[in-house]
């Protein structure tokens, strides 16, 4: 059995990951469009890997009320960067799309999301960072989801 130490200094580590983590991705978002609030990101990068989303599914997604979600979508439309269009089979449904310039965005924010991380691993061996990432890509699917049970792995 694996001592109680081990996982308290993974939580560890995972907590600095995270927070340096974000740091990273705020600075990234900065540096490509100071109008961009960080915390609206996520939205993007949704919608660009779920074109077509519905403001219900970026909203449970993220794990926000759709009140959130709904002032957030309006100041990236008032920014230029989504576009709504109907549901051809709904009316009542509205799908959300990225306008080229948001592509362009999202694009530029993880190719130096991407060069800060190759900057930080350049001493690395490239067998260690594929071994980290197929271990961390391990890990983070055996996470629970929200709306999942927290003390059983999701199905």
């Amino acid at each position: 059995m694996t001592s109680p130490d081990v996982y308290t200094d993974l939580i560890q580590s995972l907590s600095l990951v995270v927070r340096r983590g974000k740091y990273i991705a705020r600075r990234a978002i900065c540096m490509v469009d100071p109008r961009l609030d960080p915390s609206s990101f996520p939205l993007l990068a949704f919608v660009s890997r779920c074109p077509g989303a519905t403001l219900s599914d970026i909203a449970d997604a993220q794990g926000v009320s759709k009140g959130t979600m709904s002032r957030q979508i309006a100041r990236l439309e008032e920014l230029g960067l989504l576009e709504r269009s109907s549901d051809p089979l709904d009316s009542r449904t509205i799908r959300l799309h990225l306008t080229e310039a948001a592509q362009e965005l999202v694009s530029q924010v993880r190719a130096e999301q991407t060069r800060v991380v190759q900057d930080v691993l350049a001493d690395w061996d490239e067998s260690d960072v594929a071994v980290l990432s197929g271990l961390l890509g391990r890990f983070a699917a055996t996470l629970p989801t929200r709306g999942t049970n927290s003390s059983s792995p999701p199905a």
